[in-house]
């Protein structure tokens, strides 16, 4: 038996992703990935990856691959860590903010994600 090519058929799919980040009640640190249809608000897809195997599988990577001897694989590393480090500041902020600890003058003062 033999199965031929008749024609191409072309289809064009428009969706949108969101990306979440949430530790459920065990503890457990997830990116939620939503595809959501151009069509409505509800999400088609949702995805769970644990945080902690995409750092595990990062560092195993660098760890491994004979390619980033070099060094570059440690400035990747290092800038890595920094944006993260980063990030962890603004939501340390904001959670701050919303316990009520901070005015709202001292919030218009915060600029997340644009320190150097």
């Amino acid at each position: 038996m033999s199965i031929s090519s008749i024609g191409r058929l072309g289809l064009d799919l428009e969706f949108d992703l969101e990306n979440d980040l949430e530790v459920d009640d065990n503890g457990d640190f997830h990116i939620i990935t939503l595809v959501f249809a151009d069509t409505g608000n509800e999400a088609v897809f949702e995805g769970r990856t644990s945080f902690e195997d995409v750092i595990s599988n990062l560092l195993d990577f660098y760890r491994d691959d004979s390619s980033t001897l070099s060094g570059s694989g440690a400035g990747q590393l290092h800038a890595i860590a920094s944006r993260m480090s980063r990030h962890v500041e603004d939501l340390r902020s904001l959670a701050t903010h919303l316990e009520g600890e901070l005015g709202p003058e001292d919030y218009d003062d915060l600029t997340f994600g644009n320190t150097l």
